[in-house]
């Protein structure tokens, strides 16, 4: 079973990533913790999600449509671990938005059990994120530079 993360506040830079059908790896920091997120249709309806997370998008959009439903994972880079934190729902210019994962779990009275994406993050992920950002050195990480 994963360890859920709960972030009550900003203190220090929380690092996220999710994998996504349209985007595939994204990495974002969390922006805010307890955002109301409202969403207006054309036909004039307005949804409001309320104490989400807001992920700052950054060069590339951390979520887009098609990604919907992505788990978001934060990532504990001490413990060489990711935590789910939510699911990944809405796009904005300026920030994507997810939805806390306790309140589905707790709802639905479930747990989360470790997938291929959080299991081999650390290990497979390395090599592609430094490409994708830039880094030509064995010292940095894309985690610790692009994020």
């Amino acid at each position: 079973m994963l360890p859920i993360a709960e972030p009550t506040s900003l203190g220090a830079t929380l690092k996220v990533t999710k994998k996504g059908k349209t985007t595939d790896v994204t990495y974002g920091h969390i922006a805010k913790i307890n955002h109301s997120a409202c969403l207006r249709r054309q036909n004039g309806r307005q949804y409001v999600f309320d104490k989400c997370y807001s992920i700052k998008n950054n060069r590339k959009r951390f979520i887009k449509g098609g990604d919907s439903g992505s788990g978001v994972f934060l990532i504990d880079a001490e413990n060489k671990i990711l935590k789910p934190i939510g699911i990944g729902f809405m796009q904005g210019r300026t920030f994507s938005y997810v939805c806390k994962i306790k309140h589905v779990l707790d709802k639905f009275q479930l747990s989360i059990c470790k997938d291929e994406f959080a299991s081999n993050f650390f290990t497979k992920r390395k090599k592609k994120a430094n490409k994708e950002c830039g880094v030509n050195n064995n010292k940095d990480t894309c985690l610790d530079i692009c994020l």
